[in-house]
């Protein structure tokens, strides 16, 4: 297990290192969008290889890439940088409706990198690769900042999310994708979420040096496998980093996932509340929690000061996910974390499933007693 989920991250660099390669034939182009045109012109006119270069400005779209190879950049993720904000009426097309299970007028993304797929079904036919999105202010959508289905060997960098509606990014049934380096702030919605990373079962993904503030969930993934999530910093929401393995229909496999690294995070004071609905219950103070999880380690981070009297409140969880359709927890390794000040404790295991291993740990409290 340890092996494989070290070489998550080698493996997601790897993939982009080789996507960003031009497509044979084609010289590729810098196509410069100044303030006043249109950038998704620009993306439809761009051919796999290109670089489309938005100036410093603000930009009223919503933006679509359906094609290969295609480098989306900005002038920078500050507020005189590039700054994309949601259009007077949004295009007739899919990226208006994120997120699909959202109800109007939560809906409309900002950019939205999409494969082909049936969207009532959500089959895919083909993935998008080897795409990026870099150097912008996404600002102010009321569905997804940046919204990502049916992808392969995307990066997204660099990007500042603020005031999104539900989600910051979800990234949705896509493969070896890399979300690195970006910020994340002031989600709207309760139930919404600076990172959703959901039905990934064989992702090679990492998520790795973001930094997210006041957005209802932190980090929230669903049935997702071979994923790293490190060194990230996450405060001042409701959770920190939520993992659930509960085995969903929409996804396509059954459980259990799993191979997930949690390594290197800083989880403090996340103690806003995001009340329970038909498809979570209250969460309050919560630093890390994992549900259902197998097969996973989590290592050297750094939880401290998340309070709460909720079922997954507290520094570093760990639950059975039956009760929401999944499966017990096991082969869950917690190991050299510093976790103190967390309440109602710093660990705790609700002693369900199997091969729970946690030593090393610097903390105070434990449910049950002991394991600190």
């Amino acid at each position: 297990m340890h092996s494989k989920v070290k070489s998550v991250i080698v493996a997601a660099l790897a993939a982009l290192g080789s996507a960003f390669a031009v497509a044979p034939g084609h010289a590729s182009t810098v196509i410069v969008v100044h303030p006043g045109q249109s950038i998704q012109a620009a993306v439809d006119a761009a051919s796999p290889g290109d670089t489309v270069s938005v100036l410093a400005g603000t930009y009223h779209e919503s933006v679509t890439i359906s094609k290969n190879d295609i480098t989306l950049t900005g002038a920078g993720s500050g507020p005189t940088g590039t700054v994309l904000l949601p259009p007077t009426t949004f295009p007739d097309n899919f990226c208006a409706t994120v997120p699909p299970d959202g109800a109007a007028p939560s809906q409309g993304g900002g950019v939205c990198v999409f494969g082909d797929f049936d969207p009532t079904t959500g089959v895919i036919s083909s993935r998008v690769t080897g795409d990026r999105v870099t150097n912008m202010r996404i600002s102010g959508f009321p569905g997804d900042d940046i919204g990502v289905f049916g992808a392969d060997s995307l990066r997204v960098d660099h990007v500042a999310m603020t005031d999104g509606g539900v989600y910051g990014l979800a990234l949705v049934a896509s493969t070896r994708t890399l979300i690195d380096d970006n910020t994340v702030s002031d989600v709207v919605a309760n139930s919404g979420a600076a990172m959703y990373v959901a039905f990934l079962p064989n992702s090679d993904s990492a998520i790795s040096n973001n930094t997210m503030d006041t957005t209802s969930l932190g980090l929230f993934v669903q049935d997702a496998a071979d994923l790293a999530i490190t060194y990230n910093t996450i405060t001042n929401s409701c959770d920190g980093v939520l993992v659930l393995d509960d085995n969903h229909p929409d996804d396509g496999q059954a459980g259990p996932f799993g191979d997930i690294a949690i390594a290197g995070n800083t989880l403090s004071a996340n103690n806003e509340v995001c009340p329970g609905n038909r498809r979570q219950p209250n969460i309050q103070g919560t630093g890390i929690a994992m549900v259902g999880t197998t097969n996973t380690a989590v290592t050297g981070n750094t939880v401290t000061g998340n309070t709460g009297a909720d079922l997954l409140s507290g520094g570093i969880v760990l639950q059975s996910a039956v009760q929401f359709g999944g499966l017990d927890e096991g082969n869950v390794a917690i190991t050299g974390n510093t976790v103190t000040g967390n309440g109602p404790d710093d660990l705790s295991w609700d002693g369900n499933g199997t091969g729970v291993t946690m030593s090393a740990n610097t903390c105070g409290t434990s449910s049950p007693a002991g394991m600190c």
